[in-house]
């Protein structure tokens, strides 16, 4: 027996049969021929295999064909299912998740970007422009694909975008639990490693259609990332103990949606202090929930932090957020982000009827300004502001400053932009989020 395998392939070269996927074994044609000689004689394949890739001569070709024109590809070998599964494994399909995105350093986008303002001092990093949107595909026609979410970046093949294929998990859950830390009690911003990370206890990372909710962190140095993910949610969370570095934070991802985090952690004012000396019982984390890096759509909905805190925009380019109907402190310095990596948010920041219950800033009795090219630290895109209320802030309102500038003073209706645009797409305000008010 052992010597009968070298006699069983002398056979086969002297009488093998002559056929095209083997005069020319390709890895495509080799995988097309498998899949046809599925269940179906060579010789009743053979016209279909000729005429398929007549149509069809490589992968590309076979991912952006349309249904219609596949099956009657295949019309007469029957078994659909296995052209629709080499068709997916090809390419993109209807159900997938992709990466739509970009990286480009054209000084033309990069000004684009950045306009009114310009590249000032040690700005490095956006000095390549760079967007990762995740979304789900509703369907692909040729070469048009439709996704099931909306796009908020505006998208010009000129520059070069990408789309590739998202590898994560989904339906992942966290909820009715506590995590405690021991966060020290005199938190110093990048005063030690134990300041800004020694207790951590959750990220979310590569996830789709997940949630965290009613989740307490008590003492914690950063209470949770939501990172590189797409439609998330994090409610119903309340942060206590001495204050940390920070809340809940949608880095890198696409539409997150935090919702109802109470921050009620104490501890000392940080510098800059803008009193002298004074132990907030409610400081609130030193950043409070908010995003970082290419965050994209995300919505930070009826929170409330701390008296010696602010929302947090932590640089590298997060985009497209909506601060709605949330109550805390508007203290400067919080946003955050290395000089290299700001601005510390670009484009469509909108804050809507924002409660302040204390104003601390640099400003004095002058107009707040958003960017400050005498600073390396202070650099945000004019945000949209409506229904600016509590504490009293004078906003430049130059268009270097400010986008766009309604009811500062007084809060407005709706109450909720996120609510209203709920009510305008889905006709309804979800009887989860009603729950949560």
């Amino acid at each position: 027996m052992e010597n009968i395998a070298p006699a069983l392939l002398e056979w086969f070269y002297k009488n093998q049969r002559i056929l095209p996927f083997r005069t020319d074994p390709s890895p495509y044609h080799v995988w097309l021929s498998e899949i046809m000689l599925q269940q179906t004689r060579v010789s009743a394949a053979l016209p279909y295999y000729e005429r398929f890739l007549a149509a069809l001569p490589d992968i590309p070709a076979l991912a952006a064909c349309e249904e219609e024109k596949l099956h009657k590809l295949w019309e007469g070998l029957g078994y659909y299912s296995r052209v629709r599964n080499l068709q997916k494994a090809a390419g993109i399909g209807k159900g997938d998740w992709v990466c739509l995105s970009l990286s480009n350093n054209d000084p033309t986008l990069v000004a684009q970007e950045l306009a009114p303002h310009r590249v000032e001092g040690n700005m490095t990093d956006i000095q390549t422009i760079t967007v990762e949107d995740y979304h789900q595909v509703a369907s692909v026609s040729g070469n048009r694909v439709t996704f099931a979410e909306p796009i908020m970046y505006a998208v010009e093949a000129k520059w070069g975008w990408k789309i590739r294929k998202y590898p994560h998990y989904e339906h992942v859950g966290v909820e009715d639990l506590t995590f405690e830390g021991r966060s020290k009690e005199n938190f110093g911003h990048h005063a030690s490693w134990e300041d800004d990370g020694a207790y951590k206890p959750l990220n979310m990372m590569r996830l789709t259609d997940s949630w965290i909710r009613r989740v307490d962190f008590r003492g914690v140095s950063e209470a949770l990332s939501i990172v590189s993910s797409a439609n998330c949610s994090a409610y119903d969370i309340e942060i206590s103990g001495n204050r940390g570095h920070s809340g809940v934070r949608s880095q890198s991802s696409s539409r997150i949606f935090i919702g109802k985090v109470c921050d009620r952690s104490r501890g000392q004012a940080v510098s800059p202090p803008y009193t002298s000396t004074g132990y907030f019982e409610n400081a609130g984390q030193y950043h409070a929930s908010g995003v970082s890096n290419t965050s994209l759509g995300a919505v930070l909905w009826n929170n409330t932090w701390g008296d010696d805190a602010f929302f947090e925009s932590h640089s590298r380019q997060p985009r497209a957020t909506l601060v709605d109907r949330c109550t805390g402190g508007f203290v400067q310095w919080r946003f955050g982000g290395d000089e290299t990596n700001v601005p510390n948010h670009l484009g469509d920041l909108t804050i809507w009827n924002l409660n302040a219950t204390r104003a601390a800033h640099d400003f004095g009795a002058e107009p707040f300004k958003w960017w400050l090219s005498s600073d390396k630290w202070w650099k945000t895109m004019p945000p949209i502001i409506v229904g600016f209320h509590g504490a009293a802030v004078t906003f430049d309102e130059s268009a270097e400053q400010v986008k766009y500038l309604e009811s500062n003073g007084a809060a407005v209706e709706p109450l909720s932009l996120y609510e209203a645009q709920l009510r305008q797409r889905l006709g309804y305000v979800p009887a989860w989020l009603n729950s949560l008010k």
